[in-house]
């Protein structure tokens, strides 16, 4: 809560954050599944009921609890805060059906009204398995595919209002720039994610991408309107593209292989 807190005082316009359940099928604030990293324990988020998992506070100062959704949605729901929007990035590791009617009753704890959080709240799904239930149990909220995968998106094109939530490298060249542009041209929105390097979010800004998904705000703030570069920052952007796009390139389809994304139902 203090790095959203801390994101909006820098100039956000929007929040990004990922959902896992708890063991007794709370929506809870977490990126990863495991609790080893953040919090030094051992087994994942979903091992552990709320009244536990509330209890932990993280490894690094300030140590801080891990929050539930529920306290994100009344964040929002402050005056102050009526300005900004929400993506949910859905885990793919819990239950689809169960993960979704978390998340459907964390948001009805303030207000389940679709008219109330119009366009505030995005429903982030990593395939298009997830969009019947996003439709029968959050009706009238708009999705956003997260993923690195064009075909995959390209499947979304068809779903009512999707917006794109893309890994930034999967837009770069001529069949990403296609993409953005077909996407805008129906009224869509496309992000990328993450970028916090300066040169990199220019180049996505060059790219014409509707959002940038940071941890580096103030950087990305920062950044006038009108982005030229100089030739020390062609230098720079000619080396980003050979680290951060050719290698990722050659590296994802084995990576979408190994850890292609799961959709997981009740029995």
């Amino acid at each position: 809560m203090m790095a959203f807190e801390g994101a909006i005082k820098a100039g956000a316009d929007a929040l990004e954050t990922d959902i896992h359940l708890s063991k007794d099928g709370i929506a809870v604030l977490s990126h990863d599944a495991s609790l080893k990293r953040c919090y030094g324990i051992q087994g994942n988020v979903i091992d552990y009921d709320w009244e536990f998992l509330k209890t932990l506070r993280t490894v690094k100062e300030p140590h801080v609890p891990m929050p539930r959704l529920s306290e994100l949605v009344q964040f929002l729901d402050h005056p102050e805060n009526k300005h900004i929007w929400l993506i949910l990035d859905i885990k793919t590791d819990n239950i689809a059906e169960d993960v979704i009617l978390a998340i459907a009753e964390a948001i009805s704890s303030v207000n389940g009204s679709s008219e109330y959080w119009h366009g505030r709240i995005q429903l982030g799904c990593w395939n298009i398995q997830f969009v019947p239930l996003c439709q029968k149990y959050l009706p009238g909220f708009p999705i956003t595919f997260i993923g690195y995968s064009l075909a995959l998106a390209a499947e979304f094109l068809d779903v009512p209002e999707a917006n794109f939530n893309l890994l930034f490298p999967s837009v770069v060249g001529p069949f990403g720039s296609d993409f953005i542009r077909k996407a805008q041209s129906r009224g869509r929105e496309v992000y990328v994610w993450t970028l916090n390097d300066t040169t990199l979010m220019k180049w996505a800004i060059s790219l014409g991408v509707d959002g940038i998904v940071t941890d580096e705000t103030m950087k990305l703030m920062g950044i006038p309107h009108s982005v030229t570069e100089d030739i020390q920052s062609f230098v720079r952007w000619f080396i980003t593209v050979v680290c951060f796009v050719w290698w990722p390139a050659l590296i994802l389809p084995l990576y979408s292989a190994i850890f292609k994304p799961r959709f997981r139902v009740s029995a």
